[in-house]
């Protein structure tokens, strides 16, 4: 049973840590594509991208964190 036990949390923690691993992917597509957005939009937009790039940056961070807690367990 404790060895069942194990195989599922090691199974849990490898999960989160792919999990995390693929979301940098599109993260990273986002903050490029937001990027290019910025460039182009006008003054009364800018605060709409300025809250976008606070999001995306709280999902990097939070995804990093992630990732590094299942490296850290596994």
């Amino acid at each position: 049973m404790a060895g069942r036990l194990g195989v599922m949390v090691s199974g849990q923690k490898r999960f989160l840590g792919d999990t995390a691993h693929e979301l940098r992917s599109p993260i990273g597509r986002m903050q490029i594509a937001l990027e290019l957005l910025e460039r182009k939009v006008g003054d009364g937009e800018r605060a709409y991208v300025g809250d976008l790039k606070e999001d995306i940056e709280e999902l990097r961070t939070l995804t990093d964190e992630l990732l590094q807690y299942a490296r850290a367990e596994l």
